[in-house]
């Protein structure tokens, strides 16, 4: 069971906190389709990077397993912008198990890791109200059971790829961090430099020569060749 709330709440969970930001990341320290728990409370709504927070903890919970979010509505997350994320992200690969306001007593400080066990016991397809809470504070309540494993075959943590853009000005900055990632020790990796430079004889290093527009960046176009030449 894991517990990635603001603060932890769930008593004898394993609990991982960093700041809700573009670089959260929980998949970095736990192992993907792992948790039959993940829970998240006082986190969605908070900042501009909800997907990221529910993409995070869906890749933990486990094949079978489920993801418990309690959440106050704001302007920029309501029930209706929650579902459609949640559409959004993963489509047909979770059922939901229940949706809906809760009465504020029902919040305490913390959660037993047997409650969430009852909650996650429901069966499928609970009723789903749209009914808003009832005062200022009070919280919605969102169970999703993924039933699809979203763990990538031969993926590892070992395993990184590093993409690197450049108009060819700077190469020594490119030298650069090439030197810091090979530093890094990481058993299994693979740069990928699109841009103006120049092709190397490293297995390890692969070059998409690319000078569109290169007077106006076009960092958005670059940006794209670095996926689908990526092998890890």
């Amino acid at each position: 069971m894991l517990d990635l709330s603001s603060k932890p709440r769930v008593i004898g969970a394993d609990y991982y906190t960093a700041p809700f930001n573009q670089l959260y990341h929980p998949t970095g320290q736990y192992r993907g389709d792992t948790y039959d728990i993940v829970y998240m409370r006082d986190a969605l709504g908070a900042t501009k990077f909800d997907p990221i927070l529910l993409k995070e903890s869906f890749f933990l919970a486990t094949k079978g397993g489920y993801v418990i979010f309690d959440y106050r509505p704001t302007a920029g997350l309501d029930f209706t912008k929650l579902e459609t994320l949640l559409w959004w992200l993963w489509q047909k690969r979770y059922d939901i198990v229940s949706h809906g306001a809760l009465p504020t007593r029902r919040i305490q400080k913390s959660i037993s890791r047997q409650e969430l066990c009852d909650l996650a016991s429901q069966s499928p397809n609970q009723e789903v109200s749209t009914r808003v809470p009832t005062s200022d504070r009070g919280y919605m309540r969102c169970i999703l059971k993924k039933n699809t494993s979203t763990a990538i075959p031969g993926d590892s943590i070992q395993k990184w790829t590093f993409g690197i853009i450049t108009n060819g000005v700077r190469l020594d900055l490119i030298e650069e961090i090439i030197t810091s990632i090979k530093q890094q020790k990481i058993p299994y990796y693979e740069i990928i430099i699109c841009g103006n430079y120049h092709d190397r004889d490293e297995h390890n290093i692969h070059y998409v020569p690319f000078t569109q527009r290169d007077d106006l960046g076009w960092i958005s176009r670059k940006k794209k060749y670095h996926s689908p030449d990526s092998k890890i």
